[in-house]
């Protein structure tokens, strides 16, 4: 789904558009945001989900990749704020890793650890995830297709404004 993606590389490039797009209970009120939401749904038009699962989807993947910007960005507050980068944190923090793990309490993190380095790289992340994601949608969609019709959209939840997203959703 290149919307994600798309969405991806916006927030990389203004990394404040995860906040500023708001959350799932409030979102944001702009053409911006509609017009993704609109191409997110269209996507996802004709594939045999109904409105509350596609709009689920929508809000999964959403999340997704407001989740890893979020972290990204929590990543380049703690670079300004302390002047250390990654790599000089994890260095001055090895000694305490180390005691931790001397213990064995860890065995399988332990294990992974002797393997040798590893490299965070946050666009590999992006797309490991972003791919495991979509696998699920896709079953999802294959198996709504063996199902029968699925229930009326129950359109009560716990957020008090999840009838306000439903119905702006499906105006379009």
């Amino acid at each position: 789904m290149p919307a994600a993606r798309k969405l991806w590389a916006m927030c990389g490039r203004h990394p404040w558009m995860a906040h500023a797009m708001g959350g799932f209970t409030r979102p944001s009120a702009t053409p911006q945001a509609m017009r993704y939401t609109e191409r997110v749904l269209s996507n996802l038009k004709g594939t045999g989900l109904d409105p509350h699962d596609m709009i689920y989807t929508h809000l999964t993947l959403f999340a997704y990749v407001q989740g890893l910007v979020v972290a990204v960005e929590s990543e380049d507050r703690a670079l300004q704020d302390t002047g250390m980068s990654g790599d000089e944190w994890m260095a001055r923090n090895e000694p305490q890793f180390e005691a931790i793990t001397a213990a064995g309490t860890y065995p399988l993190l332990n294990s992974m650890l002797e393997q040798g380095e590893f490299e965070l790289d946050i666009d590999t992340l992006f797309e490991f995830g972003l791919r495991r994601t979509l696998n699920g949608v896709g079953a999802m969609i294959g198996n709504t297709r063996q199902m029968p019709p699925k229930r009326p959209v129950n359109e009560r939840d716990h957020s008090g404004n999840g009838r306000f997203l439903a119905n702006l959703l499906m105006r379009s």
